[in-house]
């Protein structure tokens, strides 16, 4: 038991960093297939950059030994990175069933006659 102790003390932050890196891939997963069904062509790679920051904390405290103070400023950006994704996602308007703008030129273009040069 008394040799337990001081990891079970600081268990208080090992749990939510253990949960918070088991849903990362999930969170990075969903976010990305919600990019992709949006169409939204920009952004596509903050998930990702989320999840590298995720990982790359929690490798830093794992291998490194860091204390875990110097890793709540990569966290706080690996959140606010995800948060911001996240605004993106809920601000961008869905895309027309009919396609984009460029793909509405396009199908007005061929519709119309083709003339030729009588010249």
């Amino acid at each position: 038991w008394w040799a337990l102790r001081p990891h079970l003390d600081q268990a208080w932050w090992w749990i939510p960093a253990s949960l918070g890196s088991a849903l990362s891939p999930l969170i990075s997963i969903v976010a990305q297939w919600a990019l992709l069904q949006r169409h939204i062509e920009r952004a596509y790679w903050w998930p990702l950059l989320a999840f590298l920051l995720r990982y790359a904390s929690q490798f830093y405290l794992n291998v490194v030994g860091a204390q875990f103070v110097t890793l709540i400023p990569l966290w706080l950006l690996s959140g606010a990175i995800s948060g911001w994704l996240l605004v993106i996602l809920l601000r961008q308007p869905l895309r027309p069933a009919d396609g984009t703008e460029i793909d509405q030129k396009i199908k007005a273009l061929e519709k119309q006659p083709k003339s030729r040069g009588d010249g």
